[in-house]
């Protein structure tokens, strides 16, 4: 019995640590692969990923998850010297939604479109000045780094309407597969409980049936 708290504990801490390298490799291909056309050039998804990764893992996994996805995909694009900096402020960003989010949720509010926009809003204007501030103090790059606000502005903001719509549309579907899957559980609950009697009035195929088309139905 002492061994059970332990046990639910490795699990959870395995359960996180799978979800965040999953959002850490999600965040790196939605760097590298999905590009956008934009006025100012290119823009890619990983902002959303990022602050996706804040809005589902919270402030601490998020932050792994949001900062090593975004680094690696600098070293793997050639980017070297933006490494340093996109782990810090892409980890930051993740940190800000969740930390709004979780002020959402302590309110007792329910996080609707416009919460949630809220939320993503402050978190994109740190990685717009956080980049900045890095071309520019450690980059060197003096007055030049303000070439590449516009495009950091874009790039929030394709990243944060990208990450609110998705979050908002996956919840309804999360929500209604977690239904769903408590309409099965207590179905064979209880009739497994009721085993005996289904068998003494041959209701198995008719039982077999209803599950069936309880499961299709997820």
């Amino acid at each position: 019995v002492r061994t059970l708290p332990l046990a639910l504990n490795y699990f959870t801490s395995q359960f996180s640590f799978n979800y965040t390298a999953m959002f850490a490799a999600l965040t790196a291909a939605a760097t590298m692969v999905l590009q956008i056309p934009a006025p100012t050039g290119y823009v890619n998804l990983g902002d959303a990923l990022v602050l996706l990764a804040g809005l589902t893992l919270g402030p601490v996994y998020g932050f792994a998850a949001a900062a090593v996805g975004s680094a690696l995909a600098d070293l793997m694009l050639g980017w070297p010297m933006y490494a340093p900096g996109t782990f810090v402020i892409k980890g930051l960003v993740a940190v800000i939604v969740a930390a709004v989010l979780a002020m959402i949720y302590k309110r007792k509010k329910e996080p609707t479109l416009p919460r949630l926009l809220m939320a993503a809003v402050p978190a994109e204007a740190v990685m717009v000045l956080g980049y900045f501030g890095y071309e520019t103090l450690v980059l060197k790059y003096g007055a030049g780094a303000a070439a590449s606000i516009p495009a950091n502005l874009m790039q929030g903001l394709v990243g944060l309407i990208a990450a609110v719509v998705f979050r908002k549309f996956s919840r309804k579907a999360y929500r209604k597969v977690k239904d769903g899957t408590t309409d099965i559980n207590t179905f064979l609950s209880e009739n497994l409980s009721g085993m005996k009697i289904t068998q003494i009035f041959n209701q198995e195929e008719n039982k077999m049936q209803e599950f069936e088309q309880r499961s299709r139905a997820l």
